[in-house]
């Protein structure tokens, strides 16, 4: 996604050498000057606004400044019949609702952004709503309707060399592939997102690309590229104030360091993401470093404070209506009670957690080893009480 309805190649820390720091010691001035503009009926000022400030409240994850903003934008635009303003108004909602986990009011937001896009012949506006809607299904684990959309809205971007919707469609994709299992095809898309990032300096979409390739080699057992990807991404993160790319490039640090054993930087790692993701108010991320923390313990045989953290987890996914990390942390609290010598109470969540993947109409978790073979075999293993 981009700031305006219009392709642009630009984000604030590429506008000028000091960019990022101006724009966040000016923020507060400009949040400011936002909400005086919508108080005295400047209307014009609030949409500019709203649409400049996006990608910089979105990266640095200040999502409740950026829906009040948006909102105001909105309001201002229907007051007027401004209807290119109410679509990105619209959009600007839908994305930073999804961030949050509201995902029912994120998709009215982007199918009413893709209906005043298609009235109004705006194709760029289109491509964003479709990318937008794509995310939500994504959200929900909907991995055929997200990919349809990703689909459209890749044809689209190409059709108008819409750069930046491109690179949206091609990392979508490249997470749809990798649940999917689709792993040649996954490293395809990022490759293509990741050579067009760099083309045109798109930092964010540069680290969500590397993060996206870690993956898919972790998840083949390429354990030395999957880091190299990983702490690449971690660094361009945090040296352009993208914070959402920090937690996820943490996240995945974490799960490699636990892979190979190493605790206490798994740990380092996971309590890092914790407490930035509580600070901008971000379930998702809280979910995977307390489950993380979970799987943490379990395998250092602390199966108490597993059972907690899984609890925890479970909760958080319940909250953000995540099937699959239900799933997953179903799958954790069964560990858990096996080693604590609970078999009835493990077989009862392992049961939940095959119903859930048979009620989502797939086999497996994007979380290695969390598949329904793998879970009938740990079942075949309890005894009976």
């Amino acid at each position: 996604p981009q700031s305006s309805a219009t392709p642009t190649s630009t984000e604030p820390s590429t506008l000028m050498p000091d960019a990022d720091a101006w724009l966040e010691a000016e923020l507060g001035n400009l949040l400011s000057l936002a909400r005086f503009a919508a108080e005295h009926g400047f209307r014009e000022h609030v949409r500019h606004l709203s649409a400049t400030l996006h990608r910089c409240l979105r990266t640095r994850g200040r999502y409740a400044e950026a829906e009040t903003l948006h909102e105001r934008a909105l309001a201002a635009a229907r007051a007027t019949g401004d209807r290119a303003g109410a679509m990105e108004a619209l959009i600007g909602l839908g994305e930073i609702r999804n961030m949050r986990s509201r995902y029912d009011a994120a998709h009215a937001d982007h199918s009413a952004a893709l209906d005043l896009a298609r009235a109004i012949g705006e194709r760029a506006g289109e491509l964003r709503a479709l990318n937008g809607l794509g995310l939500v299904h994504l959200s929900r684990d909907e991995f055929g309707p997200a990919a349809e959309h990703f689909t459209r809205a890749l044809a689209i971007a190409r059709e108008m060399g819409h750069r930046t919707g491109e690179l949206d469609a091609l990392i979508a994709s490249g997470h749809v592939d990798r649940v999917m299992g689709e792993h040649r095809q996954g490293i395809d898309h990022l490759t293509q997102a990741l050579a067009i990032a760099r083309s045109i300096g798109h930092h964010t979409t540069e680290a969500r690309a590397l993060i996206g390739l870690g993956y898919i080699h972790l998840a083949q057992d390429d354990l030395t590229p999957a880091a190299g990807y990983f702490t690449r991404a971690r660094t361009l993160a945090g040296s352009t104030g993208y914070r959402v790319g920090e937690l996820s490039s943490l996240t995945a640090l974490g799960e490699l360091h636990q892979l190979q054993g190493r605790h206490e930087q798994a740990r380092d790692c996971y309590q890092q993401v914790v407490d930035l993701a509580r600070e901008i108010g971000n379930l998702n991320w809280q979910f995977e470093a307390v489950h993380g923390m979970g799987r943490l313990h379990h395998e250092t045989g602390d199966h108490d404070r597993a059972l907690d953290d899984h609890h925890q987890a479970l909760d958080l996914a319940a909250d953000l209506d995540h099937p699959s990390d239900q799933v997953r942390a179903h799958d954790g609290l069964a560990r858990a009670c096996a080693a604590l010598g609970r078999p009835a109470q493990a077989r009862e969540h392992w049961n939940e957690a095959l119903a859930i993947l048979a009620k989502l109409g797939i086999d497996h978790t994007d979380e290695r080893g969390v598949d329904a073979a793998s879970i009938r075999a740990r079942l075949a293993t309890l005894t009976h009480p």
